[in-house]
């Protein structure tokens, strides 16, 4: 799924990402301060189903 796709469909349920979310990689080589911000206050995301150390084991397991 393309990311503008994924953009759009978070619009329409009213939900915007935030301005660093579209600048491509060379602006936050460009802006280092401010993506430093956004990096140590750990402001990503990730939009993909994932089963990770944060998933809790009784959540795994079928019934």
């Amino acid at each position: 799924m393309k990311r503008s796709h994924i953009n759009e469909m978070m619009a329409s349920f009213g939900f915007v990402l935030p301005p660093f979310a579209y600048w491509t990689p060379e602006e936050f080589v460009s802006r280092k301060t401010e993506a430093r911000n956004v990096i140590d206050a750990r402001c990503g995301w990730d939009v993909s189903p994932t089963y990770t150390y944060a998933t809790p084991e009784w959540a795994l397991r079928s019934c």
